[in-house]
């Protein structure tokens, strides 16, 4: 055990010489990246306080005249296209109303007499695209009729509301 622990202690002694080069060249590497990063905040700031000094030194009024003006005639310029769009938008809804109303109208009317009829017609239809294949469908449809035409006049009723007993 004791010569365990004495080559470790000579292996460790031999290896000091190659750790402390690395390490102290791992030093010399970090304090340049640290003066690197120092140097560039340093001209950063240099910079921002320069900037700062010609913002508060500038006298320029007519620069900031100018500024104001040009901002004056946009805001009346986007005051104005918002005034046309609000115009559109009424002339826009009026037409729309009118329209829709006369849509409100037209369905009133024709609403059950094209509802009954559609119905029936339409019913029919789905029902003998289900009952029939592709090309016999149409003779399927008025096979169908005929049946619903004579269940209605022996039962009563109409084609669209056949009596339910």
């Amino acid at each position: 055990m004791r010569e365990l622990k004495l080559k470790y202690f000579l292996e460790l002694a031999s290896n000091i010489g190659s750790k402390a080069r690395t390490e102290a060249q791992a030093l010399e590497q970090s304090q340049a990246a640290i003066k690197s990063s120092v140097d560039k905040t340093t001209g950063s700031f240099v910079k921002l306080d320069t900037a700062y000094l010609r913002f508060l030194n500038n006298t320029g009024t007519e620069r900031q005249i100018g500024y104001m003006q040009r901002l004056a005639r946009s805001v009346d310029h986007a005051h104005a296209r918002m005034e046309r769009l609000g115009a559109t938008a009424v002339k826009l809804g009026k037409a729309g109303a009118a329209g829709f109303a006369g849509y409100q109208a037209a369905k009133a009317v024709l609403a059950e007499p094209l509802k009954i009829e559609r119905t029936y017609e339409r019913s029919l239809a789905d029902a003998a695209n289900i009952a029939f294949p592709y090309g016999s469908r149409k003779q399927g449809m008025a096979a169908m009729n005929k049946q619903i035409e004579s269940a209605v006049s022996s039962g009563g009723g109409t084609r669209d509301r056949p009596s339910r007993r």
